[in-house]
């Protein structure tokens, strides 16, 4: 579904451009993103800054949707792009890879196989540490205990455990 491009192909052919869907912007990363009918369009965008754990580009669970420079847009149509409200998001993934959570240091997103699943704010300082097959693992700061605390999320309904 993505084909990773070593660089803009030639004869002309519109690149998408990310964040923002645009015709025009920065393209250290270029792919070719297969539609379901089979034809193609050019994702275009910029280095995402180290240790996020992903490239800027990849497919979500449900194969239907791409997570792409921060945003999420449907693989059949680019201008469908929209900002998750996540500063820098990180990627875990459940082992399976049936399961993704994106998450920024306060708020996570989780998507799987169905589409997007649950979101939450879980406070400042929260880091999601792991993902299980059912579980999602999170530290969080408690300023009331002056220390950070482990929570467990439901991995598909986001329900405390």
């Amino acid at each position: 579904m993505i084909d990773p491009l070593a660089s803009l192909p030639p004869g002309g052919s519109r690149g998408w451009y990310f964040p923002g869907a645009a015709d025009h912007g920065q393209a250290d990363i270029v792919a070719r993103v297969q539609r379901r009918d089979g034809s193609s369009w050019i994702a275009c965008l910029a280095r995402p800054e180290p240790g996020l754990g992903h490239d800027g580009l990849f497919a979500l669970p449900c194969a239907q949707r791409l997570f792409i420079a921060g945003g999420i847009a449907d693989r059949d149509d680019p201008a469908s792009w929209t900002a998750l409200p996540l500063r820098s998001p990180r990627a875990t993934w459940s082992p399976d890879r049936g399961v993704v959570a994106l998450h920024d240091g306060t708020s996570v997103h989780v998507f799987g196989t169905i589409g997007p699943l649950w979101s939450a704010t879980l406070g400042t300082d929260a880091a999601v540490t792991a993902a299980t097959h059912d579980t999602l693992v999170c530290d969080v700061y408690d300023w009331a205990a002056g220390r950070p605390v482990t929570r467990r999320f439901d991995l598909f309904t986001g329900q405390p455990r």
